[in-house]
């Protein structure tokens, strides 16, 4: 397995007469591109004949928009990389406005020549050529070979390589996110007229808001993320996720069939099997694994994330469903939202003749308790041995002795929604399960917290404290779980391995 690897899903609800286009999953000279496009079987019904084959206007938009984001990406885009202000205004200003036009003249050119001798359309729910789509741009601002990148290069931020996730969509496909870190997370907004809560679509199939068309104007969202570390990112349409029981199980879906599998091959097939039995539409899915050596380290990485899912998640919400509890499921939702909507910011949304303008969403309940906002997205979290002054001993990465340890010291990277004063609380958690902590100075289920005064920005960094003692380590040997709590929310976890089998003692002191 390269440490970029590439996947790709494609199944049809009747063999044959599909409306989804076949997935963009190429590796480019400067970047990766994904894509997955929707024909819209309702509004695009309407039938045309090209080359004595007749098809809905829905396949054809599917696929010639397909072929428009292809040809569009393989010629030289030079997105400025100065900082991220510059690479948002490339985007904005060049990138975007180019497809869309591309896009557009794609659609009017082709029913120019394929719409003769049909009658006027009598309906405003028919639209021609309609489409979703759901667009992901893995690019380097400097020029990186992505045939020959290291898994170092990934894992180890590296400022020279400058990566960076351009998602682009249209109608209720989704971007995606997958880390062992903060698990999956929609890196899209559908645009729904009910606005686009993952889990109140499945239980109310809200129409589109906005998609592509050849009849009245779209908008092309983006939204820009920089790459920290090893990472999935994938695009899938509706038919991959809609007929699930929760986003949460969709998540399980993802990471059950990986764990099941013994290769990136093998996961493809459960993957498409799985989904195949759950939907009730034709699915496309496009996906890359980037910063892993193997398929074994992929899942050994995932494995933890698996678990908690499973039993935070999964086993309460199947017994929710079995005793109907559709609200205490709801509640489940709320809880897992606050990382899965991680990266669902206010996004800038390009129309034809119009000024980009900026979109929020607001949700307000006056009956409701409120929900929790986490103000900030922990994209790393690093484990070392500091010395009682917060200076390493042994740096992240490096290999840890139980009875050399002093201070097991976590550093994370973040990106911050807001400018506030936080606090964050964390537990460390020996092999056997037990907290780490100091009968007096240690908050309650916690080993210690922190507050600090943030700004709102991306790519922050943030030491803690060490948690042990200057004299002598009170750490055993075996697996400790580092996880970073928000108030009642798990922000992130991270396991750290201390090695060694002799040493004299244990205390939990902090």
């Amino acid at each position: 397995m390269s440490v970029l690897t590439l996947m790709s899903i494609y199944t049809e609800i009747i063999p044959g007469h599909g409306e989804d286009a076949s997935p963009l999953c190429e590796q480019l000279d400067r970047g990766v591109l994904l894509g997955v496009f929707d024909g819209l079987g309702g509004a695009g019904s309407r039938k045309y004949t090209v080359n004595n084959t007749t098809k809905s206007g829905a396949y054809y938009a599917s696929h010639l928009v397909h072929d428009a984001v292809n040809t569009f990406f393989k010629q030289p885009h030079h997105i400025q990389s100065v900082d991220k202000h510059s690479i948002n205004r490339s985007v904005r200003n060049e990138l975007v406005p180019k497809l869309k036009k591309l896009i557009v003249s794609t659609l009017k050119e082709w029913l120019k020549k394929n719409e003769q001798g049909l009658p006027n359309l009598k309906s405003s729910l028919i639209k021609r050529l309609p489409t979703t789509a759901a667009v992901v741009y893995l690019f380097s601002g400097q020029a990186v070979d992505f045939n020959h990148l290291s898994s170092e290069e990934v894992m180890d931020l590296s400022p020279g390589l400058d990566l960076h996730s351009l998602f682009l969509w249209s109608g209720d496909s989704r971007g995606y996110m997958l880390d062992p870190v903060n698990g999956l997370m929609q890196c899209t907004h559908d645009d729904l007229r009910s606005g686009g809560d993952a889990w109140e679509n499945l239980w109310d199939d809200s129409p589109m808001s906005n998609y592509i068309n050849a009849d009245s104007d779209f908008s092309l969202n983006f939204y820009i993320k920089p790459m920290y570390n090893k990472s999935i990112l994938f695009s899938a349409t509706d038919g991959c996720f809609g007929y699930l029981k929760s986003p949460m199980h969709f998540e399980y879906l993802l990471l059950s069939t990986m764990n099941n599998a013994a290769s990136m091959t093998l996961w493809e097939s459960l993957l498409t099997t799985e989904i195949k039995s759950a939907t009730s539409d034709d699915a496309t899915l496009s996906l890359a694994a980037i910063g892993w050596n193997d398929f074994a380290e992929l899942k050994k990485d995932f494995k933890e994330r698996l678990k908690y899912i499973s039993q935070e998640y999964i086993k309460p919400c199947e017994q929710l469903l079995q005793n109907q509890e559709k609200n205490s499921i709801k509640d489940l939702w709320k809880q897992y939202k606050s990382g899965y909507e991680a990266y669902e910011i206010p996004e800038l949304v390009l129309k034809t003749n119009s000024v980009p303008s900026l979109i929020t969403k607001v949700e307000t309940n006056s009956m409701q308790k409120p929900i929790t906002t986490v103000p900030i997205v922990i994209t790393s979290i690093y484990v070392g041995n500091s010395d009682a002054a917060g200076q390493w001993i042994h740096k992240p990465g490096e290999k840890l002795n139980a009875s050399e340890m002093r201070y097991l010291k976590t550093v994370i990277t973040y990106h911050s929604k807001v400018n506030t004063d936080i606090t964050l609380y964390v537990k460390v958690l020996t092999p056997d399960g037990g907290l780490i902590s100091h009968p007096f100075v240690s908050p309650s289920g916690y080993s210690f917290s922190e507050t600090r005064n943030i700004n709102r920005s991306e790519n922050l960094y943030w030491d803690f404290r060490g948690c042990g003692r200057p004299d002598r380590s009170i750490y055993r040997p075996g697996d400790y779980r580092v996880e970073i709590w928000y108030e009642n929310i798990c922000v992130g976890y991270t396991t750290v391995t201390l090695n060694e089998i002799a040493f004299n003692s244990y205390e939990q002191d902090t």
